[in-house]
């Protein structure tokens, strides 16, 4: 797979080049700023004498300097609540959201969940009452480029030069030995050989074909506006911030689950296990997970979050059972989820019930 490897490892040199050039910008301008600053804050001094005493004791505090422009202490990247402490009282419970957008959740969505738009309106007035036990939230985001292994941009038919039609089934059988289907980019067909034969090895889906969804930029990419505004009102509750976890913006693998990709790829550790987010996670009391679809990404992100904590911890998981639906042809996996999971311990419980 070195080969593969270094293929799309050029194919990133591009991306590396243009961030190359706009931290170099960043850094003349963050020099320029600096020189400003310092021409300022002497022009201050000359003009300040006699408040200096005063000053200085505020210097000596640490407060923030006059005419430095700067402040002596950096703000961390995201604060709890408005103290940076989290409250004890609240650290017992979090809310995982998986996927909640509008392709999935609204019925002009490229690939609507049936159901969907109801479980958003469903968790949404639950987590609105009960927002304030709520510590922390976490809302995953399927986040793709319309070239992705998993849409038919991708992919060629080998003998009529179309491309699949959504939800067609691609086995490897006939990407490695019939070449029935093959990638428009002959340099991919080595990964694409690979990729087929490590998702059925990994027993969880052949290769879907699925409509072009959650394209970036795109409103279908955006979270559902019945939980955006049950968001917002809880950021604003707490004085925090929800934490959005990105998966998908690899095109050369499906990532169902949050936690890692299907197959993960060697250079790019996005998909690789998302142990942060793990850990995150299993330090809580109670974890309530929503979200679509039960069959796939709830699927997979619960039974890889599982995986990762001790037995006598699993009942941790609180799954809401009518606030996530299955692909439709896709129900017995989610049955066959849920089944699985209660005998791991896992809790499936109604919205209502959730937060009490």
């Amino acid at each position: 797979m070195d080969g593969v490897n270094k293929i799309l490892a050029e194919e990133g040199v591009a991306a590396f080049a243009v961030s190359f050039v706009l931290v170099f910008i960043a850094g003349l301008l963050y020099m320029w700023q600096e020189n400003a600053s310092s021409a300022a804050a002497a022009a201050h001094a000359s003009n300040a004498s006699s408040s200096s005493s005063t000053s200085n004791a505020k210097d000596s505090k640490g407060d923030h300097k006059a005419g430095s422009g700067r402040w002596p202490f950096v703000y961390q990247t995201r604060l709890p609540n408005a103290t940076g402490k989290e409250d004890p009282k609240n650290r017992s419970l979090c809310v995982l959201l998986i996927d909640p957008q509008n392709d999935f959740c609204d019925p002009k969505g490229s690939l609507f969940v049936p159901g969907a738009d109801q479980d958003c309106a469903k968790f949404a007035t639950a987590f609105k009452k009960m927002s304030a036990k709520v510590s922390d939230v976490f809302v995953t985001l399927d986040t793709h480029q319309k070239l992705h292994i998993a849409h038919a941009l991708f992919w060629i038919h080998s003998q009529t030069n179309e491309h699949p039609k959504p939800f067609t089934r691609i086995t490897s059988e006939e990407v490695t030995e019939t070449k029935v289907w093959k990638p428009v980019n002959p340099k991919h067909q080595e990964w694409a050989e690979f990729y087929v034969q490590e998702l059925e090895r990994g027993g969880r889906f052949q290769l879907t074909i699925w409509p072009d969804h959650c394209l970036v930029g795109t409103v279908g990419h955006a979270v559902h506006p019945a939980l955006t505004d049950a968001l917002s009102e809880w950021e604003t509750q707490k004085n925090s911030t929800v934490n959005y976890v990105l998966k998908g913006n690899n095109q050369f693998t499906e990532h169902y689950s949050a936690i890692k990709a299907d197959v993960q790829v060697k250079d790019d550790a996005n998909t690789w296990m998302n142990i942060e987010l793990v850990e995150r996670l299993k330090s809580f009391d109670r974890i309530v997970v929503a979200g679509e679809a039960k069959s796939h990404c709830v699927n997979f992100t619960v039974r890889d979050l599982v995986e990762q904590m001790p037995d006598k911890t699993r009942g941790k998981v609180w799954v809401c059972k009518d606030a996530c639906s299955s692909v439709p042809g896709f129900e017995e996996e989610g049955a066959k989820f849920e089944a699985e999971m209660k005998k791991l311990g896992v809790k499936f419980v109604k919205t209502s019930e959730a937060f009490l």
